[in-house]
Order: structure tokens, then C-alpha cells, then sequence
């Protein structure tokens, strides 16, 4: 810089080429001047002087001592075979493993100090020199727990608090083993946690702290289940899995008495029976007897029901009693011309009719003139709601006729008088017993005053 014969602000620069060339620069103002070099190389340090050269007064020399600090490469981690880790995952490990990494540094200076850090904590910072200008240090983290998941291992070059260390982290993976299983108990399972027999549930298994997540598998004793029905869902934070399968337990020879079952009868939904016994093999049976059975039974519904504490609602098979029933009444109705006299006129036409009530099957209504069965018979329609069954004669009356006594049997033995004709009419109810099993809900037909029996048995 030389102001010799010009003003300041015209001097001439001069800077070596071989040493700074146009890096170097010398700056008076602001004051105080200084020496300004861009990209300083490791080449520039050294020891600099700087003369004043005064026109009237002694030079003036300062020495200056320049260090130049140089930052070491981007350290390089290699595992226990010497193999370079390029990703930021360590690993996967299994829990109880020994890890060792080796971390490499090149260059630097002065000499960097190279450290391993584990989460932000200082755990090594003894290094040693290799060939060259390599630095290592070896960093051994024995039997790796649950805890160790994803800790950050970070090994850390520096040589001056004037740059940022030079860093390379490593985020710790591994496989976790379960820390729980367990089978919920479906919600419709009680205290005891009793399953009933042919009843849909869906049970699930929680698995908990696995990494990655649990397989879970179902078993029936020693025998695998494959089909069922499998919903599995993944909470990362918590790493739980769930598997839930839909079962269908049967009732099996083992549990048959896993609570003891009841056998019970009913006749229209009122308990008549409730005594039971244990039969052969896993059967239990309950007889009911049922004597003399009445007019009033007609239609009644009988119950087989079998229960346990467990089994809701219960069991249940009904029968509803059908039976054959005898005339109550059988009626020759007086013709509507007929006065109160009861006398028939001879050559007129009279349309008598004979009803019967109360038979079932429907009576059967046959019409007789002394002995001899008369054939041409007008029949009415059944009616149902009153179980009668009309029948008249369709011949008319005759002088023949007069004398005589009309009336009517029944297979009760009822007989009436209409005035004085001897034709009489006859109900029956012939019927056959059913021949083989009941069919729907009719149990089948009973005479009335008949004994009728159930036997009732349940494979619970």
C-alpha cells in the first residue's frame, strides 16, 4: 500500500500473485486500517509483519501470528464387521444385544477430539490415532434393553469453538418382544365367565409391546384354528394389536353337566312338573303323566322346557293336545209350519232338519225311518265356531208317516219326540287313531276319558 506523493485515497495496491493474489486486501477506512484476506487457505498461516515506513520519522514494524484452523471431514460410523453404516437407522437389534460402532474421523487441525453422545449425554470421549490422518473411537453399548429403543447415537468431531462440530447420528431400532397377551371376556359374559353352548361370541386377544406388531394366533387345545374370523388393528402409539375372533362354542360331552341342567314340563305356560333324572349316557328326562284327560283339555299346549342358570331364554319345545270329542247335544228342529200341536198334514211337504253340536271330529248324521235308513238327505254347511253339522230329510211327508215317532240319536243316547212319526236321526263321530308320528304342533287324537302320557328327554 503506498501513499508516497498522492493522497490517501489514491495509493497504490499491491498484493503477490503466488501468495495472495486478488484475495488480499489492504482497508483504511473505516479505521483502523487492516490487512483483509478472503478464503484464507491452510497455506496462510503464519507469522505476518507490518512496517510503517514514515518520510521524517523511524519505521515501524508489528508482528502478527496467524493460525489457521481446519475443520475435519464428516465423521463416518462403521458396525462390529467393519462395514459402513450409510443410513441414519441403527440396527434392527434384538433386546440383550451388545452394540459396537466405530467412528471414524479424517484431517483436522489442530487435531480434533472425537466423542459419542447417547441422547444428548456424553458416554465416550476416549479416541485414538490410525493410519494416517485417521481418528477412531470405538463405542461399546453391552445388552440393549427396551429402554435403548430409538436412543440417538451421535459421534461428534470438533477442534475449535469457532465452527460447529462435525456430526453424524444414528436413531437405535429393534424388535420388541410382547409384554402382555390377553383374551378379553366378551361383553355378554357374567361374573363367572361362563360360555353358553350355540351361542355367537367374539372374543378378542390383546397383545401389547411388541415391535413389530404381534402376530397372533388362535388355538383349541393343541390344534390350530384357521377359520375364523380375524379384525386386527395397530395403535402406534401404544403398539397394541388386536385380533378378535368370532366363535361358536359347542356343547361338548365334557361340560354336560357345567351347571347342572333342569327338565321341566308346563301346561299352558303353568308348571305341572319339575322332578327330573339322569338316564343313560348325557341324557336327562322328565316324565309326565296326564290322566284321564277331559273335554277341557282340548287344545292344551304342553311344554317341554330345559334351562340352567346360563341358558337364556331356555330350551323350550311345546304340543298342543288334539283329541276326539262325543256329541253334546244332537236336535230335531220342529219345521217353522208345524203349530204348536206338533201335527204334521198328511200330503204336505216339511223340511225337518237334525242338528248336533260339541263332536270332533264334525258328526256324522244319518237319518233313519223305523229301521230303515233314509238316503236322500239335504246336508247344511259345518259350522265351525259352534261345531254343528245340520241334516234334513229331503221326502215329503205321507199318511204313510202318520203314527209314527220322529226323533233322533246321537252315539250319547239322546233321544227326542217331534209329534208322532217314527223317523229318527243318528250322529257319530267315527274316527281311526294316527298312525306314526304328530305332525307341526298337534301331539295327536285321544278318546275323551282316555289316559294320555308324554315322555320328555333333553341331550343338553
Amino acid at each position: 500500500f503506498d501513499v508516497r506523493g498522492k493522497h490517501l485515497s489514491e495509493a497504490r495496491h499491491w498484493s503477490a500473485p503466488e501468495v495472495f493474489g486478488p484475495r488480499a486486501h489492504f482497508s483504511t477506512s473505516p479505521p483502523p486500517a487492516a490487512l483483509m484476506v478472503r478464503d484464507v487457505k491452510r497455506r496462510d498461516e503464519g507469522v505476518y509483519r507490518c512496517r510503517v515506513d514514515f518520510r521524517n520519522t523511524q519505521t515501524t514494524s508489528f508482528r502478527y501470528n496467524l493460525t489457521v484452523v481446519v475443520p475435519p471431514e464428516k465423521p463416518v460410523v462403521v458396525d462390529r464387521w467393519g462395514r459402513v453404516i450409510n443410513t441414519t437407522t441403527l440396527g434392527p437389534h434384538e433386546e440383550g444385544d451388545d452394540v459396537l460402532l466405530t467412528c471414524r474421523v479424517l484431517g483436522g487441525r489442530p487435531e480434533p477430539s472425537v466423542r459419542w453422545l447417547v441422547n444428548g449425554v456424553l458416554v465416550d470421549e476416549e479416541y485414538e490415532h490410525n493410519t494416517g490422518d485417521v481418528i477412531e473411537n470405538r463405542l461399546l453399548w453391552p445388552a440393549i434393553r427396551r429402554a435403548d429403543y430409538a436412543a440417538v447415537f451421535t459421534c461428534q468431531a470438533t477442534n475449535s469453538h469457532l465452527v460447529p462440530p462435525k456430526e453424524l447420528s444414528l436413531v437405535l431400532d429393534m424388535f420388541l418382544r410382547p409384554l402382555t397377551v390377553e383374551i378379553k371376556k366378551p361383553a355378554e359374559v357374567g361374573e363367572g365367565g361362563v360360555l353358553t353352548a350355540e351361542r355367537r361370541y367374539e372374543v378378542a386377544c390383546e397383545s401389547a409391546g411388541s415391535r413389530p406388531p404381534a402376530i397372533i394366533t388362535w388355538y383349541k387345545g393343541k390344534r390350530q384354528l384357521k377359520r375364523i374370523t380375524i379384525d386386527t388393528e395397530l395403535a402406534p402409539i401404544e403398539n397394541v394389536a388386536i385380533v378378535s375372533a368370532v366363535l361358536f362354542p359347542k356343547a361338548m360331552h365334557d361340560y354336560i353337566r357345567r351347571p347342572e341342567p333342569s327338565v321341566r314340563w308346563l301346561v299352558n305356560g303353568v308348571l305341572v312338573d319339575e322332578e327330573y333324572e339322569h338316564n343313560t349316557g348325557d341324557v336327562i328326562e322328565n316324565r309326565l303323566l296326564w290322566p284321564a284327560i277331559r273335554r277341557a283339555d282340548y287344545a292344551a299346549v304342553f311344554t317341554c322346557q330345559a334351562t340352567n342358570s346360563h341358558l337364556v331364554p331356555p330350551k323350550e319345545l311345546s304340543l298342543v293336545l288334539d283329541m276326539f270329542l262325543r256329541p253334546l247335544t244332537v236336535e230335531i228342529k220342529k219345521p217353522a209350519e208345524v203349530g204348536e200341536g206338533g201335527v204334521l198334514t198328511a200330503e204336505r211337504r216339511y223340511e225337518v232338519a237334525c242338528e248336533s253340536a260339541g263332536s270332533r271330529p264334525p258328526a256324522i248324521i244319518t237319518w233313519y225311518k223305523g229301521k230303515r235308513q233314509l238316503k236322500r238327505i239335504t246336508l247344511g254347511a259345518y259350522d265351525q265356531r259352534r261345531n254343528e253339522y245340520p241334516a234334513a230329510p229331503s221326502s215329503p211327508a205321507s199318511g204313510a208317516l202318520q203314527g209314527t215317532a220322529l226323533s233322533a240319536r246321537a252315539t250319547g243316547e239322546v233321544a227326542l219326540t217331534l209329534s208322532s212319526i217314527d223317523t229318527w236321526c243318528k250322529t257319530t263321530n267315527r274316527y281311526k287313531r294316527l298312525q306314526g308320528p304328530a305332525h307341526g304342533r298337534t301331539v295327536g287324537l285321544a278318546k275323551v276319558d282316555g289316559v294320555i302320557g308324554f315322555t320328555a328327554t333333553k341331550l343338553i
